[in-house]
């Protein structure tokens, strides 16, 4: 507007006619400067409303990602199996525990009855011994 107001301060020294043309020239300057202020807003409108849609889509899409990666998700499955093959192993120390003590148990009272085999027979050899010299 202020350019409005110079060029009619200095038109008014020029004719009317030139005056005239001079006021034309600008208004019409200044209608496309407009018009291409408003056209540019509609473009920045037009591509922040694409943006928009972008990132909505975008954010959609992580989303669904993270949604199928919560439904394959078998950390708490793989968990629960895992404590129920510990408890097994525990049992199964435990079963393995009693059967080496048993192990053990039965080698000793073996050794002992080998031990007393052997006592016997040379019991037995001795009494035999004896019984063949005189009897």
């Amino acid at each position: 507007m202020d350019l409005l107001f110079n060029v009619l301060t200095v038109s008014g020294g020029l004719s009317g006619v030139a005056g005239l043309i001079m006021c034309w020239v600008v208004y019409r300057q200044f209608a496309a400067d407009r018009q291409c202020r408003a056209k540019e807003e509609e473009q920045r409108k037009q591509l922040a409303h694409k943006l928009e849609a972008l990132e909505n889509e975008k954010i959609a899409s992580l989303q669904k990602r993270v949604d199928e990666h919560i439904a394959r998700d078998k950390s708490q499955e793989l968990l629960t199996e895992m404590r129920h093959i510990n408890g097994n192993l525990e049992k199964l120390s435990a079963q393995v525990g009693r059967a080496l003590e048993a192990n053990a148990r039965q080698s000793s009272e073996i050794e002992n009855n080998r031990q007393f085999i052997e006592n016997l027979r040379e019991d037995l050899h001795q009494h035999v011994s004896l019984c063949h010299r005189g009897g």
